[in-house]
Formats: C-alpha cells, structure tokens, sequence
C-alpha cells in the first residue's frame, strides 16, 4: 500500500483517465457519480481500485459483502456494479451469480484472476493483470448508457423475426 500512497491525486487521475483539474484544487466534479465496488478479500488491489475509481467519479460506495453491495444498490440503483474477486477463491463465481439473481437490471462488472470460474450472466470480466483505466472506463461507459441501450439491439431483433426477416 506504500506505493499507493506515493501516487499523487493527478498522477492516478492520469491513469484513470480522470480530469487532471482535480489533481491540483482536490474538488471533486459537481455531480459526482456513485461506483458500487464489492471487494470480499481486502488488500493492496482492491485498495488502488477503488482510490482510482474515487478519483475518477468522485465517489463509490465500498462493500464488503454481497449484502452490502444490495443496500448499497438500492438506495443507487443506476450505479455500476464492480465485483472484485481476486483472490477470493473457488467459491467466487457464486458471489456474483448470486447477485446478479438479485440485480437482475444492473450493470456488473467482474474482476478475476486468471483460470478462476466466472458467472456468464454479467455484464463484464476482466482478468488479471487488470488496468484501472480499463475499469474505469467500462464504469463510465455503463453509467451513462440508458438502461434500454442493451435491450435496443435485442427487441430490435425480435420484432425484425416477428415480421418475417431473418
């Protein structure tokens, strides 16, 4: 964690791909967007994951359990999901099955190490060696995007075989 703290606020605004701005005044922009990060094994990756994404956004609601996680969607039900299971062993991918059966509508992102089992039903995984500038633009992505954007495509499709194309 030592080496984390020798990062300056624009240097890891530089590699979120944050604006520089708010590595000199420390101000966060004015409609900070809200990340829900689930991080079951505490330690120095998940500690630079969310500092990146705390710079990036302006604020993440941290959780240490799938429960939290929930509490925390409901009261930011457009928030983005980040699941970071690195390092938290074999029983990993049923954290985020589990919780995408809960929040079915939400925008999930899983974090795993390599070889390790992965839900199919999330919106995204990123294997290690993992790049905070590739999570957070995947959050900001998801965040912006309305939640009909990834049913558009599908319904599009569906009534295109309901009216006789293939």
């Amino acid at each position: 964690v030592s080496w984390l703290r020798s990062w300056s606020i624009r240097e890891l605004s530089c590699a979120t791909g944050a604006s520089t701005s708010i590595g000199h005044s420390g101000a966060l922009p004015s409609t900070p967007m809200s990340v829900i990060v689930l991080s079951p094994v505490s330690g120095p990756r998940s500690t630079a994951l969310q500092t990146a994404l705390r710079v990036a956004f302006g604020r993440i609601r941290p959780a240490a359990s799938p429960e939290a996680a929930l509490a925390a969607h409901t009261e930011e039900s457009r928030a983005p999901v980040v699941v970071d299971l690195r390092g938290a062993g074999p029983d990993a991918d049923r954290i985020a099955g589990d919780l995408r059966r809960q929040l079915p509508s939400a925008r999930i992102l899983v974090l795993a190490d390599p070889g390790q089992a992965t839900p199919v039903d999330v919106d995204g995984v990123l294997t290690s060696p993992v790049y905070l500038s590739q999570v957070v633009g995947w959050c900001r992505h998801h965040a912006s995007a309305t939640l009909d954007d990834g049913a558009l495509a599908d319904l599009a499709t569906g009534m295109s075989h309901e009216i006789g194309n293939p």
